[in-house]
Formats: C-alpha cells, sequence, structure tokens
C-alpha cells in the first residue's frame, strides 16, 4: 500500500487483504501463492507495462484518508 500510495505498481500474492487493493493490470499484479511460475510471469509483465503513477497514487490515497477512515470507525460504532 505504501508503494502504491507514491505511484509505483505492486506484485502481491492472492493472500489476504492485498486482492481488495491490487487491481491486476492497473496498479499492479496479482499473483497465486506458492506458484513461482506465476510470481516470474507477473513481475517480467510488470517490468513491461507503461504505469501511470498519479493514477496509481490516487486510487490508493483516495481509500486511506482520514475522511474515509472516520467514517468507517464512525458507520462501525453505530451498528
Amino acid at each position: 500500500i505504501e508503494a502504491m500510495s507514491v505511484g509505483l505498481p505492486v506484485v502481491a500474492s492472492n493472500v489476504g487483504a492485498m486482492p481488495d487493493y491490487v487491481i491486476d493490470g492497473f496498479n499492479g499484479f496479482i499473483f497465486q501463492a506458492e506458484d513461482v511460475d506465476d510470481l516470474v510471469f507477473k513481475i517480467n509483465k510488470a517490468m513491461k507495462t507503461s504505469w501511470h503513477p498519479i493514477e496509481i497514487s490516487a486510487n490508493v490515497n483516495n481509500k486511506f484518508t482520514w475522511d474515509v477512515w472516520a467514517k468507517k470507525i464512525e458507520f462501525e460504532y453505530q451498528q
């Protein structure tokens, strides 16, 4: 998430929360966990892809503002 916030694409596994934040082919690539061939393929693909750093950072930064988190916390407390 830190890398994306400054406009860098990421290669992340499909385990945990990363698939919620990485849009495959837009701000990075998701590889199948424990599949080394898929990891190598996605790294090579990431290196050959033209990225738009402003779009990558805007996508992530809009999800992690104080206003967004305050609304999420407020919603949880109202439940």
